[in-house]
């Protein structure tokens, strides 16, 4: 499946027009993590964020002490890091796959120039992500 569809499919971008969803493909980047591998962490300020494609991840907040929470698995389909990114904010959580998997990872500085392109769209992608704050599925980024 091209970039392009993948990002059509998400939830995030669904509402988006097919010349906006192929700006922000042209930008996006298909990533692979081996199992045990670190995506993201916590308190880092988020650069980027991922929609997976295929394998699973998990969710971890204080993933480096003994008092380490499994918050979610995500796998194909969902997205994390969305909300730290948009926002240049700290994560809340760290995310490793457990197995190999398949991220599209979208850049903040290439966001960031889609948003001062688009700020229409900008606005959509911003709507789903409170969204999904307010469901309670804030803490995957």
């Amino acid at each position: 499946m091209e970039i392009a569809q993948l990002l059509q499919a998400n939830q995030l971008f669904e509402n988006l027009a097919k010349s906006e969803i192929e700006l922000i493909a042209r930008s996006t980047r298909l990533e692979a993590y081996k199992a045990g591998q670190m995506i993201l962490r916590e308190g880092r300020v988020g650069a980027a964020f991922f929609i997976i494609v295929s394998g699973r991840v998990e969710v971890v907040k204080d993933i480096n002490k003994a008092d380490a929470v499994v918050l979610a698995t995500l796998g194909p389909g969902e997205f994390f890091g969305e909300i730290s990114t948009i926002k240049h904010l700290p994560r809340s959580a760290s995310v490793r796959a457990l197995e190999e998997s398949e991220c599209l990872g979208i850049w903040r500085a290439d966001f960031d120039g889609f948003i001062s392109q688009f700020p229409e769209a900008a606005a959509k992608v911003e709507a789903g992500a409170r969204a999904r704050l307010a469901s309670g599925q804030g803490l995957k980024d």
